[in-house]
């Protein structure tokens, strides 16, 4: 159909082009002859722009064909563990263990400047925005960690990890795996310190970078991933 139309608009283009030359080009026909001829060129350019403007609704028409619904656009970006607001979770299947600021547990007497996510041993671990890694390796109480600056000079650290699967200086993609849930450093247990800094490397709330309020909301998405990957 739209090579039938492409077709139409050519043809009536060239007719409209050619009625108008003849009303305005040939010298000795009367005035009511040339006023024919203009009127018959108008038609026919009224009827190519509605050709033009079928031509473009149907070729909208197949571009919205091709798009995924909303619900199926969220549907694949709870599949890959993708936030509302881009961020990539870095964990998928997890629960919070011990929140910012968390003063008790392992925690007990002094601040606690990340999130911790709760997974199984080895559970994958993903970037959670684009970046390059700056570090990678043993640090500490955060045990094997991976450190990564972002595009806008941020900081993200994913600590206690049993294995690596980036090392310094790659360039990683949101989404893309970069080690595994462990417990190594000061940890009681299987799970991913997430931190965050500032371009300034000041700690600063974790679940705000993700694009969520709070860290309960932060497990709310996770089940909706969770649901989409089952």
């Amino acid at each position: 159909m739209g090579t039938s139309i492409t077709t139409s608009r050519k043809t009536t283009a060239v007719v409209a082009a050619a009625i108008a030359a003849a009303a305005i080009g040939v010298s000795g026909w009367d005035a009511g002859a040339q006023t024919d001829l203009a009127a018959s060129a108008k038609a026919v350019t009224v009827e190519t722009t509605s050709l033009e403007r079928a031509f473009e609704l149907q070729t909208s028409a197949r571009q919205a064909a091709r798009l995924p619904s909303t619900k199926e656009a969220r549907a694949e970006q709870a599949e890959a563990g993708e936030l509302p607001g881009g961020r990539m979770l870095p964990v998928h299947d997890f629960r919070i263990s011990a929140g910012w600021g968390h003063s008790s547990g392992p925690h007990a007497g002094r601040e606690h400047a990340g999130l911790d996510m709760a997974a199984d041993l080895n559970e994958p671990v993903f970037a959670a925005a684009d970046g390059r890694v700056v570090s990678a390796g043993y640090a500490g109480g955060y045990g094997n960690m991976v450190k990564i600056r972002d595009d806008r000079g941020r900081f993200t650290m994913y600590a206690h990890l049993n294995k690596f699967s980036v090392t310094k200086g790659d360039k990683v993609a949101a989404g893309q795996r970069i080690g595994a849930v462990g417990s190594t450093g000061n940890s009681t247990g299987p799970h991913l310190h997430f931190e965050v800094h500032t371009k300034k490397d000041v700690a600063t709330y974790p679940a705000t970078y993700l694009g969520v309020a709070t860290g309960a909301e932060l497990t709310k998405v996770a089940r909706d991933v969770q649901r989409a990957q089952r």
